[in-house]
């Protein structure tokens, strides 16, 4: 999933690794030229939804249904 505010760009998939579901992302800050490292922003060891990216008026927001820890909603950018 892929959501924009301003010049901020936010990443994220979702990777299976045979035992848990994990949420990665990465952030650029200048329109996508650039992009920081990966980085692990959850995790479960259920079944998973596919991660959302929501924009908000203040923030970009993951949005991730699991079945261990239900609806999570996490803010990703400021």
């Amino acid at each position: 999933a892929v959501a924009a505010k301003g010049t901020a760009v936010q990443l994220v998939w979702r990777e299976f690794d045979g035992k848990h579901n994990r949420i990665f992302g990465m952030r650029s800050a200048d329109q996508g030229r650039t992009w920081s490292v990966p980085g692990e922003l959850a995790s479960s060891a259920g079944a998973a939804d596919d991660p959302l990216l929501i924009q908000g008026r203040d923030a970009i927001w993951l949005v991730w249904n699991t079945a261990d820890h239900g609806l999570t909603v996490k803010q990703v950018t400021p």
